[in-house]
């Protein structure tokens, strides 16, 4: 028996959760695009207010260390967001300091917050050391401490010098001492529940369908009318570690002049694709976009690409969110077999198991040869299973539930 929902169980989500005024600043300012977690982090918070939960936000905003991030000091402060209570942390924006200030931050201006909202749970958004550590440090036998995992730990990246691989792997062992003191996890794949905390009853959950996508201009199964053009699209990291320069390969080995490629976001590749759409005007970079704008446009294409290496370290445990948003659109959906991706996912995708450009041009090539009537076919019923699956409002109970089983101790 669930007691909790009727006594009202008080969450603090403690991560990433900004009001959309500043994630449009640094949209505008920073190299990278930190939209996904930003859409994900929003997802969670409604989702677990629709699951019966009192929710408060404690953030910062996500943003690459200076200088790719120009702002260095960021100065916290109280707002109120879509009905949420919730205040941003200072820290100082340099590799480093960044995280001694955001663990100091927490301590003065996070801990009383908590404590005046009589939080059962503080939910902790990624594998953020100072978050973690400091949940760890203020966590009660009243008061679980639940990690939600989006990634491993330490993560590298091609372009992390010397000093950032240091400083990452310290990092990483830190954060894998944290998990062995949390009560719980959520995690986007099992594996990251397998691999880094075994010892916790885990709650896997791929991801959100997004409530802005629901109010999308007709977004319900619709019949495409065949056309001239071909469209093909990708919104995401324009980055290598995506796959996207072999999805600009594939396109470019096509001899069709009615396909064209339209490449949304940010990335190491944006001047090389730039570059490449004056010589071959079938390359189209479309910039970086409001959620709402990108997801109209995505669904003006004719088929959706996720190109991603499954070689990398770091597959094994990501579940890339854009899926969900590829399949709510009602667009045919290409992906490569990344093991994060559920069995049920997968039998709603053509899926790519030759993951070099020859296999994801033979791959466009082959739905670009279907009937209209497959393509229609296919999209639609990925995209009733994903409405029938993946809501705010049905991810919440799930979540909520499992709070509470926590905090009860009854896992029946």
């Amino acid at each position: 028996m669930i007691i909790m929902n009727c006594l009202g169980l008080h969450v603090t989500l403690l991560g990433f959760t900004v009001p959309d005024s500043m994630m449009q600043v640094i949209l505008a300012e920073d190299e990278n695009l930190p939209l996904q977690t930003h859409k994900f982090a929003w997802s969670l918070a409604r989702a677990m207010r629709l699951g019966g939960a009192d929710v408060q936000l404690i953030s910062v905003p996500q943003v690459s260390n200076y200088p790719k991030m120009p702002q260095v000091l960021f100065r916290g402060e109280r707002f109120s967001e879509d009905g949420f209570p919730g205040r941003t942390l200072s820290f100082i924006n340099l590799i480093g300091f960044k995280h001694i200030t955001r663990g100091i931050a927490c301590a003065v201006q996070a801990r009383q917050d908590i404590q005046s909202h009589g939080s059962h749970v503080i939910l902790v958004h990624g594998v953020h050391s100072p978050f973690l550590w400091f949940a760890v440090a203020i966590r009660r036998k009243n008061r679980k401490v639940i990690v939600l995992m989006t990634d491993p730990p330490g993560v590298m990246l091609p372009t992390d010098g010397r000093l950032v691989r240091t400083l990452k792997t310290f990092d990483a062992w830190l954060i894998k001492a944290a998990l062995k003191r949390v009560d719980g996890v959520i995690a986007l794949t099992q594996a990251l529940v397998d691999d880094f905390a075994p010892m916790v009853k885990g709650l896997v959950l791929p991801g959100f369908l997004d409530k802005y996508l629901e109010s999308v201009p007709q977004l319900k199964p619709i019949k495409r009318e065949p056309g001239k053009v071909f469209r093909i699209a990708y919104a995401g990291g324009l980055s290598v570690a995506y796959g996207v320069d072999r999805l600009i390969e594939a396109v470019m080995g096509i001899e069709d002049d009615s396909i064209k490629l339209d490449l949304y976001g940010k990335g190491e590749l944006v001047e090389r694709i730039k570059a490449l759409s004056d010589s071959d005007k079938r390359i189209s970079y479309c910039g970086s976009l409001p959620p709402a704008e990108l997801a109209a446009c995505l669904q003006n294409a004719d088929l959706l690409v996720n190109p991603r290496p499954t070689g990398q370290d770091f597959v094994r445990h990501s579940f890339p969110s854009k899926l969900i948003e590829y399949m709510a659109l009602g667009v045919p959906v290409i992906t490569t077999r990344l093991p994060g991706i559920p069995d049920d996912y997968l039998r709603y995708m053509t899926i790519v198991d030759i993951e070099t450009a020859k296999g994801l041009r033979e791959a466009i090539v082959k739905l670009k040869m279907m009937s209209q009537e497959q393509r229609v076919k296919q999209a639609n019923e990925a995209r009733d299973f994903i409405y029938s699956v993946a809501k705010e409002d049905m991810q919440g109970k799930k979540i909520v539930a499992y709070f509470n089983s926590l905090v009860t101790g009854d896992f029946s």
